[in-house]
């Protein structure tokens, strides 16, 4: 075997080395990127929820708030935005000072949205994100009617996440699509922390 066919076997050797090399890594990467723990991701905070025109004055739901969220698909190249499932859960007590009574309030929707920017995703860096969605509401206080239409609302909602001081906070608005709850206004506010 002559120097020229080793060195020529040496080098083919090594490029096939080097590429098997890459190539775990990428898979190493992309195996991590798309795991079950990259893709979830969660708020905690407090929900504010207003129900309107309630004899003269209104209910108030002063309590928790939990948000689990599940990328269902990381957008463009740099997987700058995603397409969400979410559930924002209000927890909390319903203070009717007209009506002269507490009730403990359930809130679960359940929403399909779009999240661009900061925490669209766990790989995004970007200082402030914004998401809209729209999905169906259920919002019960037991032994309370609510409505008409039983327990069930279409919702549509939308908020702001950016990093401020430091923490990951997510800024939420959801109102009811037909707003006819005792012949009036339902609406959650809500502000959480990002992990």
């Amino acid at each position: 075997m002559t120097k020229k066919t080793a060195f020529i076997l040496l080098a083919l050797f090594y490029f096939a080395a080097t590429n098997a090399q890459a190539q775990e890594k990428e898979k190493i990467k992309f195996e991590k990127k798309f795991s079950f723990r990259n893709q979830f991701n969660q708020s905690f905070g407090y929900g504010f929820n207003v129900l309107g025109a309630l004899g003269q004055g209104g209910i108030f739901i002063r309590g928790l708030n939990y948000t689990p969220r599940l990328n269902l698909l990381n957008l463009g190249e740099a997987k700058v935005a995603s397409i969400d499932i979410a559930i924002p859960l209000n927890i909390g007590l319903q203070l009717s000072p007209q009506q002269g009574g507490s009730y403990i309030a359930i809130d679960v929707p359940v929403t399909a949205e779009i999240s661009v920017g900061h925490f669209a995703n766990r790989f995004v860096d970007a200082p402030v994100g914004a998401f809209a969605g729209i999905g169906l509401d259920y919002y019960k206080i037991p032994g309370f009617t609510i409505g008409e239409n039983g327990p069930f609302y279409g919702i549509v909602t939308g908020g702001v996440r950016a990093n401020f001081l430091g923490r990951s906070l997510t800024f939420r608005s959801t109102t009811v699509l037909a707003n006819r709850l005792l012949g009036g206004f339902r609406g959650t506010l809500s502000l959480g922390l990002n992990f």
